[in-house]
């Protein structure tokens, strides 16, 4: 062979070999895939029992939409980074400089917003803007640091639960949210956590049911019958009576009680659901992971 043609094949060689690494370190660096891998960490792209499950629908270009014509409610981060399609597209995730934000809706755990926190060069704040019916949403923040979503006349029309965040050890990370018109801030004191970091504002309300659930603590205080238990019940049947006026809880502590342990023997968490489109919608208890 030729010096010329092994000068050839040995770089033609060697540019295969790159073009063939590249893809692979490629898919490492890729923000949506990095986001992606976070939440589904947690279970978060997973689709949930019916009883529990997301109902919205999700785009780039208006983040999460829950309800009816009447009761739309999206939820989008405030960003100028364009949307990418994820997890089938049930999600679509906005790639930022050292975090991402996500949706999610349909086929996942919940109609949500979330940030997902890389590293601590990552800012501690993360803005999410609510519409209700095509209009800025009206927000209220609540003493228990859920938010009450209203449309243009006032009426309670959803509801974000209060701020949640999780570590890459499933620790919780402090958090909690502050009111900027129809932006909801949620606040990450991250410099602790083991990254990345999940926060997540959830809407609790799909356009049919609303749902609050439990975590594994409040689960097992509830299922205890303890000093708490009493307080848990009735803040859960509390919040869900903001979107849903004339809302009747009907059940006793001690039935949710008993379901809140059937709920730990299976190593789930155990909630609460109201139909929102009754004359007078009562709660039921439903079981789902946490």
């Amino acid at each position: 062979m030729s010096p010329l043609k092994s000068f050839i094949t040995i770089a033609a060689t060697v540019a295969l070999a790159v073009a063939g690494a590249a893809p692979a370190g490629a898919a490492a660096a890729d923000p949506t895939m990095l986001a992606v891998r976070a939440l589904d960490a947690h279970d978060l792209l997973t689709e949930a029992p019916v009883t529990a499950g997301a109902a919205g629908t999700v785009s780039a270009e208006a983040g999460v939409t829950v309800g009816t014509k009447d009761t739309a409610v999206s939820l989008k981060p405030v960003t100028a980074a364009s949307g990418v399609p994820a997890a089938g597209g049930s999600a679509v995730v906005y790639p930022e400089s050292g975090f991402q934000y996500a949706v999610t809706g349909n086929g996942t755990q919940a109609d949500a917003g979330y940030a997902v926190i890389s590293g601590s060069s990552a800012p501690s704040t993360f803005t999410f803007a609510l519409d209700a019916s095509g209009d800025a949403a009206q927000l209220e923040l609540t003493a228990d640091g859920s938010v009450l979503v209203k449309n243009a006349a006032g009426e309670v029309v959803n509801m974000l639960g209060a701020a949640w965040a999780l570590g890459a050890d499933g620790a919780s990370v402090p958090t909690w949210y502050t009111i900027e018109g129809h932006t909801v801030i949620q606040h990450v004191d991250h410099s602790r956590a083991a990254y990345p970091v999940v926060a997540d504002p959830r809407l609790l309300c799909d356009g049919v049911f609303c749902t609050v659930m439990y975590n594994k603590s409040e689960t097992q205080q509830i299922a205890a019958i303890s000093g708490t238990a009493g307080t848990l019940i009735t803040a859960g049947c509390s919040l869900l009576g903001g979107p849903i006026g004339g809302l009747v809880c009907g059940v006793s502590a001690a039935y949710v009680g008993q379901q809140a342990q059937v709920a730990l023997n299976q190593g789930k968490c155990v909630g609460r659901r109201a139909l929102i489109y009754l004359p007078q919608s009562t709660v039921h208890i439903v079981v789902d992971r946490c």
